[in-house]
């Protein structure tokens, strides 16, 4: 993983803490203008080849070589992010972003670091530190918010499970809204 998309995966913890302090309409709809704005960023890169390579040679650190060709994982983290704050609760939202953010960023820089045993295209390693960064944040904002213990681990196993088999989609885009679904229907 890229340093500066480390950085960036930490500064998209902004989001779910933003909920502890501004309203959640203002969150909801400052999120959709960040959405809207992604999405003009990757229609243009798209239409325009040009700005795309360009884009790539100067940003290269925060994009994946993949993303070239394909929607950004920026957009996908953004409107999952806008999805789950508008369709779910904020006790079920807040942990289903944490999850996303930090579990899958996790599971990525403990999976390349120490990551030996694989598992679909990933790391057993990283697929428990996942689980582990997962059930500690929801352990924590148990604290602040009302969810149960069943909620959070049943949370954390899904949004493990989706991002070991999220090959072929972008896990930024399923990890949370799975995680939120489940919590919310237990």
């Amino acid at each position: 993983m890229k340093w500066w998309r480390k950085v960036l995966r930490l500064a998209a913890l902004l989001i779910p803490l933003l909920s502890f302090v501004l309203s959640w309409n203002i969150l909801i709809t400052s999120v959709g203008i960040l959405v809207l704005a992604m999405a003009a960023i990757e229609l243009y890169r798209f239409s325009h080849p040009l700005f795309n390579t360009q884009l790539f040679l100067q940003c290269r650190s925060l994009f994946k070589r993949q993303e070239r060709g394909r929607i950004s994982g920026i957009f996908w983290y953004l409107a999952s992010s806008f999805f789950i704050l508008f369709f779910f609760e904020q006790d079920i939202a807040i942990p289903a972003l944490f999850f996303t953010t930090l579990g899958d960023g996790m599971a990525n820089i403990i999976g390349e670091k120490f990551g030996r045993k694989k598992i679909f295209h990933r790391s057993l390693e990283g697929s428990l530190a996942c689980l582990f960064f997962c059930l500690v944040a929801g352990l924590i904002l148990k604290n602040f918010l009302n969810i149960t213990p069943l909620q959070i681990l049943l949370g954390s196993i899904t949004a493990t499970v989706v991002e070991l088999f999220s090959i072929g989609m972008d896990d930024n885009l399923t990890m949370g809204i799975l995680s939120a679904w489940v919590m919310s229907v237990v």
